[in-house]
């Protein structure tokens, strides 16, 4: 059980932080070389890491709330 909780408060708090980069830092989703490349694969990639960021706090937060 106390496994389980710990590795719940880690992904959330994983999850948070990466979210905080990603936020904070202009070029986190833009490779090089797309300086003007705000279509498709931008608007893509940032869905798929806002998505990942979604499942990792959900998990974290089943963990934290399943009854043994």
């Amino acid at each position: 059980m106390q496994n389980n909780k710990l590795f719940g408060y880690v992904l959330i708090i994983l999850s948070f932080g990466a979210a905080v980069y990603l936020l904070s830092s202009e070029r986190a989703l833009m490779p090089a070389g797309y300086d003007l490349g705000v279509d498709g694969y931008l608007v893509a990639r940032a869905l798929i890491f806002l998505f990942i960021l979604y499942a990792l706090f959900k998990f974290g937060y089943f963990l934290l709330t399943k009854k043994d």
